[in-house]
């Protein structure tokens, strides 16, 4: 495994747990709409990174 993988990784784990935090916080209030995935374009960076690299 690469340190891109690693960090990859870890925000897939930091999201998924952002998400569950916020389902836990809005208990009894309706569902707002999703923040979408801030680091999205990190898979790209990663690639990028890597064949120059």
């Amino acid at each position: 495994k690469n340190h891109f993988e690693d960090i990859l990784e870890l925000f897939k784990r930091y999201h998924k747990l952002c998400e569950i935090l916020r389902e836990r916080a809005g208990k009894g209030r309706s569902a707002s709409s999703k923040t979408p995935r801030s680091l999205l374009s990190l898979g790209f960076i990663s690639t990028l990174l890597t064949a120059l690299f």
